[in-house]
């Protein structure tokens, strides 16, 4: 505890050089001093106000030193001020009276200053301590007081809600006597509490029926407080003083006083609810021979949706025979659950609005899988005016709907037919004279002006428009109509709405009844201004031709022109909404890899990941627009470089592994070992599309009531033998590489497939919301296949499965030798699986590293094996398949045949990519994204030939804090860097993501802010952002390379939202190194740093780490260096001996021993500061408690150590 204020001490002394010079010494420590010349002086200034510490001289005039310090020592409130008695005095008699006076110590004359220094802080140190606890215990006084009082006013709480309450409230003692009798208890038994106090509440209360249970039970209950009763709401029938039984509700429990368990009951009458039930039970019988003869579905349910009835036609519907069987379940149940959420919607409706939703139509899934429609109608459900549920009846629509629908779609398909005509069609009905309907309306106004509206308004319209010339001969065509002759088609002039005259053409049909009648006849009216115009135009000059071929022609150039324009404006859209939404996204997925650098919890850590996953999401689809984009432009390019296929398909598949386990899916893959190691490709494009054919095989495998499974294999295809000739000519000539995706999803049908590749499409509707997506993925991997000269190919079975084939041409780089053997060369092996498992896989792998391979279909033809080679080792590979392990019976199998050194690899499903030795003879390994490596390498572990990779065991809880190193240190390590950034959301991303890496930095608001700094010379990089006020990143680089000299060049790499191609390709053409693209992920950024200052990532200090911190030990007791020396001292002494006994335990094989050591020894050297040699013993507490004596061989060579360090520290000390 550390001195808080400043000390107040009091010098008595009668010699005035003495307490002057201890004065002095005092002030100079920082304390305030006050004097006094002799003992009445002395009492008067303590009187005044009380010191902290009183140095006091024996030997002075009237009152000497001890008569002063007993009269301080009498009076409390004095008391505890410490006392130091300073004398030239050294007999024993003096100190003895001194002590007995009261004084805390002495101080010889001449005062030695460090003495004086160590006793007064001491003093202090003690007083403040004292008072501390004076305060706490005074502090703890009064808490008991106040709970002393909140507990008489829970007794008295208690007892007024006993009094007040309806029910019975009883309690009886151990021996069954009644010791509560609440007022409800003698209204509900007819006993007063008088008469039932001590009494046998059993033998009164209970019924003969229930004597002979309860007094075999007491006695248990007596010694535990537990019984059969006691906890749960029991319905018991009870004995009034009358003699009369009436039904009860009865809730026991036990609480033990004075160390005996007593018994609480509460109890209540359910006469009244029993006598209702029976009428409901009545009422319901009743209703229902009602409804059985309503020849329509009816059902009624709660306010939580669950049925409480219905009538045997709604019970077939659902897949029952008795009404009964439905009460109680809920929409959820049905056979019709995919509805259930809209259904418990409508009752909610009705339920909360008090109001009934009346003829509506909704469907409902049958039993059998088939889809109706009903008419349904909902109201409220009351009992005694108070809501109880929903009340609905409902009939069979379905094929009135499906006329419905076929008339609609009829109508619409009529109607789409007649708006894609650019004529005008027209029907005259004879009913009531002339009346024209007309259909399409668009046209109608487009050839004449006026609405469809203004000719039903004015029926002689459509002879008002005829010009006067044409007028006659349209009448007398009518007029042969209306006489029921057929006319040819009449063209004629019209005067449009705008004054303008148009030729039409109108051609009539009849339509007449069996007599011959005319009923209607239909018009179709067709604009044929142009043609007559071109007729007209057939003897004029040339020159109009040619004016109008040169206005075409100025019409297209402008059209190119708009066109051109509009797809900038596209780009320029596509790249500001890329820059505006990776801005916000930078924030959120920068601090969550931030985050997850962090300690959390379980559940902490499925948000991080959510929202990494949602955040991740919505980038991706952001990249299909940007790359369909880039597709429909023709600007998208394919990179050439060399790559691995083999690695690239493993790491999609790692990329993809926790959604596959996430979605409980088995995803297995194998890479063809003739596959060259080295193709010229784009690995980026080639990955983009393996993750969307591997990440939607994933999607539509999970789900379903079989176990999901995608396959990824990528194989050398065989060459025709063509291509074999070819080849040997040409050694360049380019393989065929075939990738396929093999998943038991919901496969597709040939409607589904012709149409798999469009944009912006998906199987149907419903398949875009269930499994989302934007419906670009395949058809943007379909067209990087194509850039790349390859091509997918589809195979899929409606509820089967999908195969997609990516088929790649590429060109093989020549092959480096290989500079060690295999792991497996020379090996005799023998694998275990069907046509079904991996085994041929494995196989494959195996016989390529040089093993001698022999196949087995299961363990009975793998014990008829012999092994091919006599060497007495031999390994078995067995695919489980997912089955349980047959390690046992192997083993058993084994020891039956000496002679043979057998050795097995279990290949089992899990999440566990490394392999793992189980006891000396077997390794496990997960089937899932097995690699070709992984299987070698285990293969090789159960022979001997390698090692299992070892994991290490992290403490748990352990907080990680990421600090930047100061601006000082940075700067001479040379690990300043300069940031420019107008967002200060992304300041904060960027300063925390550099932090995390060890990187300090400056912040600029923008490029002149950034400039100025940059001039200072401090900066090892510049990251700058592209878009900014006063000066953009472009300026901001160019004007630094111009001003830069030659010796002194600084990286500048782009920060910025735009994640198009081009703008990467101007950033480093004005002068930048390198580009980032926000959102930057962690990974990303210390890559680009580590590529851009190599020499500061090698030559960056590793600061020692202290074995042992003081200051966390002073934090606990204070900085005096006795006390601290004597807590480490004991620490040292404890420690070693823990450490002894520790390995005792270990070397006895006693794991939990072990790790109850560690666990003592955990606790103190953390509270000392030995921080590191804390978290080692709280791992091997871990590994102790688990009982794994074999792992803590490491972790002890590892203690032994960092106990030595911490000595040979403390040695230092």
């Amino acid at each position: 505890m550390e001195q808080s204020k400043q000390a107040i001490i009091l010098v008595v002394d009668d010699d005035e050089f003495n307490c002057t010079l201890l004065a002095d010494l005092l002030d100079a420590e920082g304390h305030a001093v006050r004097s006094a010349a002799s003992g009445e002086e002395a009492l008067a200034s303590v009187a005044e106000q009380l010191p902290d510490l009183i140095l006091l001289d024996i030997m002075m005039p009237d009152l000497d030193g001890f008569e002063v310090a007993k009269r301080l020592k009498a009076d409390a409130r004095t008391r505890p001020i410490p006392i130091i008695m300073v004398t030239a005095l050294e007999d024993r008699e003096s100190k003895l009276r001194g002590l007995k006076a009261g004084a805390e110590d002495f101080l010889g004359k001449p005062v030695d200053l460090s003495e004086l220094r160590v006793r007064v802080r001491n003093l202090l140190r003690l007083k403040e301590y004292s008072d501390f606890l004076a305060n706490h215990n005074r502090l703890l006084e009064q808490q008991v007081e106040e709970r002393t009082a909140s507990l008489r006013e829970s007794e008295e709480r208690c007892r007024a809600i006993s009094t007040a309450a309806l029910d019975a409230v009883l309690m009886i003692d151990d021996d069954g006597h009644i010791v509560v009798w609440n007022p409800a208890a003698e209204h509900m038994f007819g006993y007063c509490a008088e008469e039932m106090m001590g009494q046998d509440l059993h033998r009164l209360l209970a019924p003969e029926a229930y004597q002979e249970a309860h007094l075999k039970a007491w006695p248990h209950f007596q010694q535990t407080g537990v019984g059969a009763a006691v906890g749960i709401l029991l319905e018991l029938v009870a004995r009034r003083k009358d003699g009369s039984e009436f039904p009860i509700e009865l809730s026991l429990a036990s609480v033990k006083l004075k160390q005996r368990w007593h018994g609480v009951g509460i109890v209540r009458d359910v006469s009244e609810r029993k006598h209702a039930e029976d009428a409901l039970q009545q009422a319901k019988n009743l209703l229902q021979a009602v409804l059985e003869h309503i020849p329509a579905r009816v059902f009624w349910k709660d306010q939580n949706s669950r049925y409480l009835g219905c009538n045997t036609l709604f019970a077939k519907d659902a897949g029952f025979s008795n009404p009964d069987e439905l009460i109680g379940k809920t929409d959820f149940e049905m056979g019709w659950k995919d509805r259930a959420e809209l259904y418990r919607a409508d009752d909610k409706a009705v339920i909360v609005s008090g109001q009934p939703k009346l003829d509506y139509e909704e469907p409902m899934t049958t039993t059998d899988g088939n889809t109706i429609q009903l008419h349904i109608s909902k109201v409220p459900l009351c009992n005694d005016n108070q809501l109880i549920g929903v009340l609905g009846i409902y009939e069979d629509i379905t094929q009135r709907k499906q006329a419905e629908t076929a008339l609609l779609e009829s109508e619409e398909r009529y109607r789409r037919i007649t708006e894609g005509l650019t004529d005008y069609l027209y029907t005259v009905h004879m009913d009531n004279g002339f009346y024209a309907e007309t259909i399409q309306c668009a046209a109608c106004l487009t050839v004449t002006g006026y609405t469809a509206e203004e000719f039903s308004a004015n029926p002689q319209l459509w002879i008002q428009m005829v010009v006067p010339e044409d007028r006659e001969r349209v009448l007398a065509q009518i007029r042969q109509i209306l006489a029921g002759q057929d006319v040819p088609p009449l063209e004629h002039r019209i005067i449009c709405k705008n004054g303008q005259i148009r030729w039409i053409s109108d051609t009539t049909i009849l339509f007449k009844d069996g007599s011959g009648k005319l009923l209607s006849y239909d018009g179709v009216i067709k604009d044929i201004t142009e043609r007559k115009s071109a007729e007209m135009a057939l003897h004029t000059l040339n020159e109009e031709l040619e004016n109008k071929v040169i206005a075409r022609t100025t019409d297209l150039e402008h059209a190119r022109l708009d066109a051109e324009q509009a797809n900038q404006a596209k780009s320029a859209f596509l790249a500001a909404m890329s820059h505006e939404i990776r801005t916000p996204m930078n924030g959120v997925i920068g601090m969550v890899d931030v985050l997850q650098q962090t300690s959390l919890k379980g559940y902490q850590v499925e948000m991080v990941d959510l929202i990494r996953d949602s955040a991740y999401a919505l980038l991706s689809i952001i990249d299909d627009i940007l790359d369909f984009s880039r597709i429909e432009a023709g600007k998208l390019e394919i990179e050439h470089l060399p790559m691995s296929v083999a690695e690239v398909v493993e790491k999609v598949c790692e990329m993809l592994g926790r959604l596959a386990d996430n979605k409980r899916v088995e995803l297995t893959l194998f890479t063809d070992p003739a596959l060259p190691a080295q193709v010229m490709g784009d690995s980026g494009r080639l990955r983009q599309v393996l993750v969307n054919l591997v990440n939607n095989a994933i999607k539509f495998s999970s789900g379903r009531e079989q176990p999901g499974r995608v396959s990824v294999r990528a194989i050398l295809a065989k060459p025709s033998p063509e291509r074999s000739r070819k080849a040997c000519l040409e050694p360049s000539r380019k393989i065929i590489v075939e990738i396929s995706i093999i998943d038991n999803g919901i496969g597709m049908n040939d409607e589904t497939l012709s149409k798999l590749f469009s944009a912006f499409t998906q199987a149907d509707a419903s398949t875009t919301r269930h499994f989302g997506g934007t419906g670009l993925g395949l058809t943007i991997a379909r067209h990087l296949v194509e850039l790349m000269g390859g091509n997918i190919a589809v195979q899929s079975v409606p509820d089967k499965g999908s195969i997609f084939t990516v088929s790649l041409p590429v060109i093989p780089l020549p092959a480096e030798a290989e500079a060690t053997e295999s792991l497996v060369a020379g090996l005799s092996c023998l694998v275990v699986g069907d046509s079904q498992s991996l085994a041929d896989d494995v196989a494959a792998y195996l016989a390529h590293g040089g093993a001698i391979v022999e196949r087995a279909s299961d363990l009975v033809a793998a014990r008829e094996q012999r092994a091919a080679k006599t060497s007495a080792l031999w390994v078995w590979i067995i695919d489980t398949a997912g089955a349980p392990s047959p390690l046992d019976e192997l083993r058993t199998f084994s020891r039956a045949r000496p002679a043979q050194d057998i050795r097995f690899v279990v290949i089992n499903r899990g999440q566990r990519r490394k392999p793992r030795l189980e006891g000396a003879d077997a390794v496990l390994v997960d089937g899932n994204i097995l690699t070709r490596w992984t299987m070698l390498t285990a293969v090789a572990i159960s022979a001997g030939r390698a090692l299992q990779e070892k994991t290490r065991l992290q403490p748990d809880n352990i907080e990680a804090e990421f600090q930047a190193p100061s601006r000082e240190a940075a700067l001479l390590q040379g690990r300043l860097l300069l940031v420019a950034e107008d967002n200060e959301t992304n300041q904060k991303v960027i300063q925390r993501q550099l932090a995390l890496l060890g990187f300090a930095a400056d912040m600029a608001d923008d490029g002149r802010q950034a400039l100025e700094c940059w001039q200072s010379g401090d900066y090892a990089l510049l990251l700058t952002d592209l878009h900014m006020p006063k000066m953009d990143g472009y300026e901001l680089t160019t004007t630094i390379r111009a001003k830069e000299k030659a010796s002194r060049h600084i990286p500048i790499v782009a920060l910025t939202a735009n994640a198009l191609k081009d703008e990467a390709e101007h950033c480093r053409a004005i002068g930048m190194d390198d580009y980032l693209s926000k959102p930057v992920q962690l990974v990303q950024l210390k890559a680009m740093l580590k590529k851009w200052l190599p020499t500061v990532a090698k030559s960056a200090p590793n600061l020692p780490v202290i074995p042992l911190d003081v200051s966390v030990l002073k934090a606990l007791v204070g900085d005096d260096p006795v006390v601290v020396s004597e807590f480490l001292q004991d620490f040292r002494s404890s420690a070693a001996q823990i450490a002894a006994e520790l390995k005792i335990a270990y070397a006895a094989g006693q794991s939990a021993q072990v790790g109850a050591l560690a666990h003592k020894l955990k606790s103190s050297a953390r509270s000392v500061g030995a921080l590191a040699l804390g978290e080692l013993c709280a791992e091997m507490e871990q590994v102790g408690k688990a009982g794994r004596i074999e792992a803590l061989t490491a972790q002890l060579s590892r203690f032994e150590t960092e106990m030595a360090n911490v000595s040979n520290y403390l040695d230092t000390l």
